[in-house]
C-alpha cells in the first residue's frame, strides 16, 4: 500500500481537525507537554493534517491545523510543526498508521535517560503500546537525522522514546496514540518507583 492509498481507519479532515485539537488539549491537562511544545498529526487523504508550530495548544481549534501533502508542501497562513519531516516519514515505512502523536513525557525520559525502561510485555495495561518501546539517541529537534532515526525505529516499534527531547507514539487512530503515551508515562513512573523501593 502506498503512502496515499486509504486505511480502513482514514478520516475526513475535518474530523481530523477537530481529533488533534482535543487529543493536543488533553495533553496538556494530563501533564504529558509543556504549552508550546509537541505535535500531532491524522493521515488524511492525500497527506496528513499535523498541528501548527508555536500555537499553544490549549488554545488550538481545528482550523488552526496545516494540511501537508506527501511531497512536503502546505499552504496557509500557519507553518506546520517543525517535526512534520518526522511525521511524514513515519508515515511512509508504516502504512498501518493513521496518526502520530509527539509529547514530552516526563517520567518516560527521565527513566530512559538513566538508562533503565519498560517492558510493555510485563504489563496488562500496556496493550496499547505493542511489543516494544525503541530508544533513539539525540539529534536536534526539527531535523533530517532525527525524522530519519525516529523512522527506522518505529519499523518494529510503535513507541520510541527520544533522548533528551521526549517520545513518539504510532496508532491506528489519534485517541489510541494518546492512550499509548500515557500507557508510556504510567508504566515509566511504575518502573521508577520499583527502582526506589529496591534500594
Amino acid at each position: 500500500m502506498s503512502i496515499g492509498s486509504p486505511l480502513a481507519a482514514l478520516i475526513d479532515e475535518v474530523t481530523a481537525r477537530e481529533a488533534l485539537a482535543y487529543v493536543m488539549r488533553s495533553a496538556v491537562r494530563r501533564g504529558l507537554v509543556d504549552l508550546l511544545g509537541g505535535n500531532a498529526s491524522i493521515r488524511v487523504d492525500g497527506g496528513f493534517v499535523i498541528t501548527p508550530s508555536q500555537v499553544p495548544k490549549e488554545l488550538l481549534r481545528p482550523w488552526d491545523m496545516v494540511f501537508v501533502n506527501w511531497n512536503g508542501e502546505w499552504v496557509g497562513p500557519r507553518k506546520p510543526s517543525m517535526e512534520w519531516r518526522m511525521h511524514k516519514l513515519i508515515y511512509e515505512v508504516r502504512p498501518d498508521v493513521g496518526a502520530v502523536l509527539h509529547l514530552h513525557n516526563r517520567t518516560a525520559l527521565a527513566l530512559h535517560e538513566a538508562g533503565l525502561g519498560v517492558r510493555p510485555a510485563d504489563y496488562v495495561e500496556a496493550h496499547a503500546l505493542g511489543d516494544c518501546v525503541a530508544v533513539v539517541p539525540y539529534s536536534p529537534a526539527g531535523s533530517e537525522e532525527l525524522a530519519a532515526e525516529v523512522a527506522k525505529a518505529m519499523r518494529s516499534c510503535r513507541a520510541v522514546v527520544l533522548l533528551r527531547h521526549g517520545i513518539v507514539v504510532a496508532a491506528e487512530n489519534i485517541y489510541e496514540a494518546l492512550d499509548a503515551a500515557e500507557a508510556l508515562e504510567d508504566l515509566s513512573a511504575v518502573e521508577a518507583i520499583k527502582v526506589l523501593l529496591n534500594r
